[in-house]
Parts: C-alpha cells; structure tokens; sequence
C-alpha cells in the first residue's frame, strides 16, 4: 500500500490558545475532552486539540464514483493543535499520528502506520503548532467493512534533545466524512469515539 504524508509548522504564543474557542485542552492531570488521553508516562505538557462535533480533528475523505460501492477512502487529514513542553525553558516536543484500523468483525484497533516524527520548540508558556498532517491511501479503501482511528503520540525531550522525559497518547474523537456528491457527516463525540468508515456509503 502506498503512503504519502505531509505536514506543516509555525508557532504561535500560548495566547493564541486562549483564543481558539471549543477546544479540549489536556495534560496529564487535566479532564477529558472530545480528544482522549489514554496514555502518560513521565513528564507531560499542556495539548490543545480542536476535536468538536462544530470542528472535527479528523477529515474523511472519499472517492467521488458513479457506483456507491466504489466510493472508498481515499484519505485521511488529522487537523493542526497546539501543544506545551512542562519545561519554563524552551525543549522539542516530537509528534506523531498512528492509524489504526478494525477489520470487520474484530473488535481491536491495530497500527497500520506511524508517521515520521515532527520535532518543534515549546515550553510551558509558550505552545508549538503542529499543522495538518494527511495520510494519503495508493489507492480507495474497498467496501471491507473496516474503521480506521487516529492516534496522536507526543514525545516530550530533555535540555539535550534526545533524553524523553515524558509520552502521551490520545485518541480523535469526532470524523468528518466528506465526499464531492454527497453531504457532510460526523461519526464520533464526547466520550464516544468515531472513526473513518471504509467506504463512505456502507
């Protein structure tokens, strides 16, 4: 299966995300929002994931076809958020999305791709943006009934940056399916996790 990513980064002062609006922001000892923390270890910062049912943080997108059946998943765009290292000084946060995908049937989502490691400078006062990162299918998903997941995994580094002092994981909560012929709809809320359906239709 071919793969493409891509992505893209800037930074922006810890006000700007005070200025985001709906957002779920999350730490280690921070209360769940519609992006989930499942996993922590270590030291880790301040997240904040835009992840509604008004702005899903994940985009579905779906071949256009004359026939319903070929209208599979063609790509999968997790949206941009913002992120702080626990450090006052200024240390890389490392960030990478892993899909996950269910086979139909089963009721385990399993890693079917990691993405390469964006690194950027953050602290606890000042937040890194991590912007849209796409993975890109070689060709549309078939009608096999599977769901795909997006996992986001922070990696936070010491003064040296290389030493890890700290990893957390979190889940995307709310979908956005979209396809050229047909309307927009979610899967997914707070506390009730979606996914990327195969095909748009089934």
């Amino acid at each position: 299966m071919l793969i493409r990513s891509r992505g893209a980064a800037r930074v922006r002062r810890s006000v700007a995300v005070l200025a985001l609006g709906a957002v779920a922001v999350l730490g280690a000892s921070a209360p769940a929002g519609a992006f989930q923390v499942y996993s922590t270890s270590g030291v880790t910062g301040v997240v904040s994931v835009t992840d509604t049912a008004g702005a899903p943080g994940v985009r579905c997108t779906y071949r256009d076809a004359a026939s319903a059946a070929s209208e599979g998943l063609e790509r999968i765009r997790t949206k941009g958020f913002y992120a702080h290292h626990p450090s006052s000084a200024k240390r890389y946060v490392g960030y990478r999305y892993i899909v996950t995908r269910q086979s139909l049937g089963s009721v385990v989502y399993s890693s079917v791709y990691t993405s390469t490691e964006k690194r950027q400078l953050a602290s606890s006062t000042e937040a890194t943006f991590f912007g849209n990162r796409d993975f890109v299918f070689g060709s549309p998903v078939t009608n096999n009934g599977a769901r795909y997941r997006i996992v986001i995994q922070l990696t936070y580094y010491g003064s040296d940056g290389t030493s890890v002092v700290g990893v957390l994981k979190g889940r995307m909560q709310v979908y956005r399916h979209a396809n050229p012929g047909a309307a927009l709809y979610d899967i997914g809320s707070e506390g009730s996790t979606g996914y990327c359906k195969a095909n748009f239709h089934f």
